[in-house]
C-alpha cells in the first residue's frame, strides 16, 4: 500500500509541476497581451478564454495533489479527542464522503462534456473553440481527483482491517502541529538563500 500511495504521490507531483508551468505560461501570456494592448493597441484574442480553460483543468489535479499532501482544511477539534482506532475510522469516513462528492463532480463534468459533444458546441468567442476539448480535460482532471480519493479510501479500509493506524494517520489523517512546523522550517532555508541572492 505504501509503494502504491508513494507512486501516486510522485505521479501527482509531476502533474502539479506541469500544471504550475502551464499557469506560469498563462501569466506571461496575459502580461504580454496587456502590454501590447497598452502600448501598441494590439489585442491578442484568447487570453481570458484559454486562461479560464487552464484554471478549470488545473483545478481537479490541484485537488488531488492537495488531498495526497494533506493540505485541505480539516476540522479536527473532536477528532483529536479520540484514540487511534476511532481517529482512523473518522478519517476513512471523511475520505469516503469526499470520494462520493468528487465522483459526483466528475459525473456532472462528463455530463456537460457529453451534452457539448452531442450539440457540437463551440465557445461564443471570436476563436470559436470546440468546447469538447477543454471540457474533456476538465472532466478528466475531476475524475483523477475522484480516483485519488477512492484509492486512498480503499487503502485506508485495508489498513484499518490490518490495524495499521500509522498508515491511516500518514495518508488520510491531518498534519500534526509538529509536521506543520517541520514543513515551515524546511522551506525557510530556500527563502533565505533567495533573499541573500537578491
Amino acid at each position: 500500500m505504501y509503494s502504491f500511495t508513494e507512486s501516486l504521490r510522485k505521479a501527482l507531483r509531476r502533474l502539479a509541476i506541469f500544471v504550475g508551468w502551464a499557469l506560469l505560461a498563462l501569466c506571461v501570456f496575459i502580461v504580454i497581451s496587456a502590454l501590447l494592448r497598452k502600448f501598441f493597441g494590439v489585442v491578442i484574442q484568447g487570453a481570458d478564454e484559454y486562461g479560464g480553460y487552464i484554471l478549470a483543468v488545473s483545478m481537479g489535479f490541484g485537488f488531488a495533489y492537495a488531498i495526497l499532501d494533506r493540505a485541505h482544511i480539516r476540522i479536527t477539534i473532536f477528532r483529536d479527542m479520540f484514540g487511534d482506532r476511532a481517529r482512523a475510522a473518522l478519517d476513512i469516513f471523511a475520505m469516503s464522503v469526499l470520494t462520493v462528492f468528487a465522483t459526483n463532480l466528475a459525473y456532472s463534468a462528463f455530463s456537460v462534456f457529453s451534452t457539448s459533444s452531442r450539440m457540437n458546441a463551440h465557445a461564443t468567442t471570436a476563436l470559436q473553440t470546440p468546447l469538447t476539448i477543454p471540457q474533456f480535460l476538465w472532466a478528466f482532471s475531476l475524475l483523477f481527483f475522484a480516483l485519488t480519493c477512492g484509492a486512498l479510501a480503499v487503502s485506508g479500509v485495508i489498513a484499518f482491517i490490518r490495524k495499521d493506524w500509522s498508515f491511516v494517520e500518514t495518508f488520510l489523517g491531518t498534519r500534526s502541529t509538529n509536521e506543520e512546523i517541520k514543513e515551515e522550517l524546511r522551506v525557510i532555508p530556500s527563502i533565505e538563500s533567495r533573499a541573500e541572492g537578491n
